[in-house]
């Protein structure tokens, strides 16, 4: 016959068994919450936007100023140029042809420069980049030269990109030469990365509260 000592050692085990239990039980469910109706929609925003983003963007350099040339008949491997004026533009995007691209590669670039024209009007030129315009060793800027949008004939037209913090050794009216280097690696030291602008924002509170995650850059946005 069972002591009430007994029963009391058996009613402590088993109070701390259930305990265990329903401790476990709970930690289990919570999990469950938090995977499906917290967790998961956040990992889900963020991939979309990742790769929405990437697959959105192509490889695009950016450039503050872009000049025009006395070109009316120049090729793809121009050996000179004469800068004309700054186009008097603002945002200068070169964006690769091919929109899986998210580095430039290859000699000879095919792509399209967009900028916005005085009066906001957004303006669309494509073509190669083809050269390089160098001073004393260093890359100061690009040779664009303008075709039709097989990249197949060219326009006559060619521009002057300039490579950003090289603004000041760019004049117009001026001759340059220009250098057959490989122009990709040069182009990829001014990407704008498909991810530099994705920012987290997160807002949580106590129990009973809206929990709340907002995922944005400049292609994509979602919020939870």
């Amino acid at each position: 016959m069972q002591t009430i000592e007994e029963y009391s050692i058996y009613t402590k085990l088993f109070i701390c068994l259930h305990s265990q239990l329903l401790l476990k039980t709970f930690k289990t469910l919570l999990g469950m919450i938090l995977r499906k109706y917290v967790m998961q929609p956040f990992y889900v925003c963020m991939a979309a936007c990742l790769l929405g983003n990437m697959a959105a963007s192509a490889a695009t350099a950016n450039f503050n100023d872009v000049f025009g040339t006395t070109c009316t008949t120049c090729t793809e491997e121009q050996a000179s140029i004469t800068t004309t004026t700054e186009l008097g533009g603002s945002q200068y995007r070169f964006t690769s042809q091919i929109p899986g691209d998210l580095q430039f590669s290859g000699n000879n670039v095919n792509g399209v420069l967009t900028y916005y024209a005085p009066g906001n009007v957004l303006v669309t030129k494509y073509g190669i980049v083809s050269r390089l315009f160098k001073s004393a060793g260093a890359v100061i800027g690009f040779y664009f030269w303008e075709t039709n949008n097989t990249y197949a004939t060219g326009t006559g037209a060619a521009y002057f990109f300039v490579r950003n913090t090289q603004e000041a050794n760019v004049a117009n009216n001026t001759a340059y030469n220009t250098s057959s280097d490989p122009v990709d690696a040069q182009l990829n030291d001014a990407l704008v990365l498909p991810f530099n602008s994705i920012q987290l924002q997160v807002s949580k509170s106590a129990f009973g509260a809206q929990l709340s995650w907002k995922v944005f850059s400049d292609k994509a946005c979602c919020t939870l």
